[in-house]
């Protein structure tokens, strides 16, 4: 007995793997640094046509040798020998494809190329939840948790024009001007980022996300906050700041309500993030803001109240890839919020 379950065990690891097993091989970005963005276009497409032929000859192949490792162990141990067994050619060629899609993904990111990176909610016919570039399996690679060593990293601000999508929001850039980047969500609210991390505008802080009451909070930096938030840059671990902003709406009364905030962003970390089954280097900023009491309210139950927001910010697109945040302070103590990139489109260049 003990010498049938040992074999059982050699012919398991003989059966084909279904694709979303396979891992990436890797590809480096520098086989694609002199193509222009019609050419990764040319390239994305072929890769994906690709992808999705293998993904589905790989995926029928396993289908099969699942079935008929069922009926060997069930019924008959000789069916164990028609397994077309292992991972051969296709396999090796689609962990390459997959490496080659993720390279190419990365340098129109960092071309500014107008691809769309685009994730489904649900993908037809066992086909991987990236549909962009290519059928998406999973990546075994790096913990999305690695600690890495990045260099200083500079300011890199986002071309009007560009659409930047994450999965609970959008905006679209319309304004780009130094530091300052002003921009229109996707449920119509005019905000302005000043360095990336310094946000002004209608509802930034927790006004708009959490506040039931209907009303917008309009906010504004003050300038030393603006020329501390220029000191963060160039980005490196370590690096500190602090800001005072202030919130201001009609009463229902007709007297103002104001409230000020207080907002430290530090730079805590650099670290390898996995994101859509991509792996990108990214740095952690930690923003932590607490708000004084509202000022001219008549209800008396606009009490202080905080956060503590982490981002994972892409020195290579300049973008923030991911946001978690957390009420740490007032009624809504607890809760939490968080969106991811789905995909981000920017203007060609004319």
């Amino acid at each position: 007995m003990k010498r049938y379950f040992v074999t059982a065990l050699l012919v398991l690891a003989a059966c084909a793997s279904q694709p979303e097993e396979i891992a990436t091989a890797y590809v480096s970005p520098l086989h694609y640094k002199n193509f222009d963005c019609e050419q990764l276009e040319m390239e994305a497409e072929r890769v994906s046509r690709r992808a999705l032929e293998l993904h589905a000859s790989l995926k029928d192949t396993a289908d099969t040798d699942e079935v008929q490792m069922g009926v060997g162990l069930i019924l008959l141990w000789p069916t164990l020998f028609w397994l077309e067994g292992g991972d051969g050619a296709e396999a090796m060629e689609y962990a390459r494809i997959k490496g080659e899609r993720d390279a190419i993904e990365r340098t129109a990111i960092q071309k500014k190329c107008a691809i769309e990176f685009q994730k489904t909610a649900a993908a037809p016919s066992g086909i991987d939840q990236q549909a962009g570039l290519a059928a998406q399996p999973s990546v075994a690679a790096t913990s999305p948790s690695s600690r890495i060593a990045l260099p200083p990293a500079e300011y890199k601000p986002l071309p009007v024009g560009t659409v930047v999508t994450y999965d609970t929001w959008s905006y679209t850039v319309t304004t780009s001007d130094g530091y300052n980047i002003r921009f229109k969500t996707n449920d119509g609210n005019w905000k302005k980022y000043y360095a990336v991390f310094g946000k002004h505008g209608d509802n930034v802080y927790l006004s708009g996300e959490w506040d039931s009451s209907g009303q917008d909070w309009e906010s504004d930096l003050d300038a030393g906050s603006k020329a501390a938030l220029e000191t963060i840059w160039p980005l490196k671990v370590g690096k500190k700041v602090k800001l005072n902003s202030e919130e201001s709406r009609d009463g229902y009364s007709g007297t103002p309500n104001t409230r000020p905030w207080t907002v430290a962003l530090e730079v805590v970390r650099a670290e390898i993030l996995e994101l859509n089954g991509l792996l990108y280097s990214t740095y952690v900023i930690q923003e932590h803001a607490v708000s004084g009491a509202v000022i001219g309210s008549n209800y008396g139950t606009d009490d202080p109240e905080g956060y503590l927001e982490t981002k994972w910010y892409d020195p290579e697109s300049g973008l923030v890839l991911k946001s978690v945040k957390e009420v740490t302070l007032g009624p809504k103590k607890g809760d939490r919020k968080e969106y991811s990139l789905v995909r981000v489109r920017f203007l060609r260049p004319n």
